[in-house]
């Protein structure tokens, strides 16, 4: 009897530590080098955690700075994305990292992308401007009797 009873706590600590899968977390970057004018995706996949939390980013600019720290909505299926737009006015030129986590999890994704400097497009005054001559009509009177 006490060869089985041995024999079942053995099976459920087994079982037990099977249940509680160590999470994973996978980051993606739509590119890993952008003009400073652009846009880049982020997404990425996480599984075993709570999804009413979000997935925590944060986003280092190349003077090592916080620039952005999204929390992302994790979907039904473990997904989460965000568009990343550039601050006001560009994205400065160098090197960014993404980092992702989330509370219920000690794992953690990095990614990097670069950004390349790029001129700021300027509205061009043309150098001929044509003036328009408008005729000017006399005045039209009219006495209301037809």
């Amino acid at each position: 009897m006490l060869k089985i009873s041995l024999f079942m706590l053995v099976i459920i600590s087994i079982a037990s530590t099977s249940a509680f899968a160590e999470s994973t977390l996978e980051l993606q970057v739509s590119s890993e080098e952008i003009n400073a004018l652009d846009s880049v995706w982020i997404s990425g996949k996480i599984t075993d955690v709570s999804e009413f939390k979000p997935v925590k980013l944060r986003i280092i600019g190349p003077e090592g700075a916080l620039v952005f720290a999204p929390q992302l909505a994790i979907g039904d299926n473990g997904e989460f994305k965000k568009l990343l737009n550039p601050p006001v006015p560009s994205f400065k030129a160098g090197t960014y990292l993404i980092t992702a986590s989330h509370e219920d999890s000690e794992v953690t994704a990095s990614k990097q992308f670069s950004v390349i400097s790029q001129a700021m497009p300027r509205n061009e005054i043309p150098d001929i401007i044509q003036e328009s001559v408008i005729e000017e009509k006399p005045p039209v009177s009219s006495s209301g009797i037809a």
